[in-house]
């Protein structure tokens, strides 16, 4: 798995959007580089949201990462794992770029 960070703060048991971001390649050599949404959810701490992760020792966990992670149904309670899965994401790249 592809660890993403760092990160030192907590997120809400309340809900709140999380997105993870990756750098676009600019359209001409001198333009910035751009940082597009690779992927994100907005959870919430009440149905039809898993409520046991709502501060009471397990962790929201993603079932597929191919679906949407705005699907509630996509995700469960689960023993909080950082770091384990056997899901890896690639995309093509040219010239250590992003291709979509």
């Amino acid at each position: 798995v592809t660890l993403v960070g760092p990160y030192s703060g907590v997120l809400s048991n309340q809900g709140e959007r999380v997105a993870l971001e990756i750098p676009e390649a600019p359209d001409a050599l001198l333009d910035p580089v751009v940082w597009v949404i690779e992927d994100e959810v907005i959870y919430f701490d009440q149905s039809p949201w898993p409520n046991q992760a709502d501060g009471l020792g397990t962790a929201l966990s993603r079932k597929e990462v191919e679906r949407s992670g705005n699907d509630p149904n996509n995700w469960l309670n689960a023993l909080p794992s950082p770091g384990t899965g056997d899901v890896v994401i690639s995309r093509p790249r040219l010239n250590g770029w992003l291709v979509y």
